[in-house]
């Protein structure tokens, strides 16, 4: 089925119905052709298509990645000096298993503790721990350690120890 844009200029065809389509989980993985052509004012119709300008395919990939924490083991008590330096925090990221999957972008994460003193949670920012930010705008990048077709290692890297004590239970998400 065709359908029109008019105009002389650049078009857009947006659809809050095919988006919904799109969306669903059966579509995951799956190949999707989109062709479009002119129409001038005299009627004359293009008939042919040139792949990537007129004519393309695109997969759909609906399947959110996961993570899994490597380096530091859940539950389990670090000294400073443990959890510092190049390997401080490290994990996989992987974006899959379908087929279509797009492939991995990055991973990210957010260090905080509660402060039973005051009740607050303190945020990592990167340079100092802070109750005057919030989680989502908390999220830093990891490092890419390898990065292969839909999965990447990841490290974090918390240069120094000093900045851990007196810190109260962290948890990484």
């Amino acid at each position: 089925m065709w359908i029109s844009a008019t105009g002389t200029s650049g078009w857009t065809y947006t659809s809050a119905l095919l988006n919904t389509e799109l969306t669903k989980p059966e579509r995951d993985g799956k190949s999707f052709r989109l062709l479009v052509r002119a129409v001038d004012i005299a009627g004359n119709i293009q008939r042919t298509f040139t792949v990537g300008t007129s004519s393309l395919t695109f997969r759909m990939d609906t399947t959110k990645p996961t993570t899994t924490v490597s380096k530091p083991v859940a539950n389990r008590s670090y000294r400073p000096a443990d959890i510092s330096g190049g390997s401080a925090f490290t994990g996989l990221s992987e974006d899959g298993p379908t087929v279509g999957a797009s492939g991995m972008y990055g991973s990210e994460v957010v260090l905080s503790y509660l402060n039973p003193a005051d009740n607050a949670t303190y945020y990592w920012t990167g340079t100092a721990f802070s109750s005057l930010v919030t989680e989502s705008a908390s999220w830093l990048p990891a490092t890419a350690v390898n990065t292969y077709t839909s999965s990447m290692t990841w490290r974090y890297l918390f240069a120094n120890a000093s900045d851990w004590s007196n810190q109260g239970d962290q948890n990484s998400r």
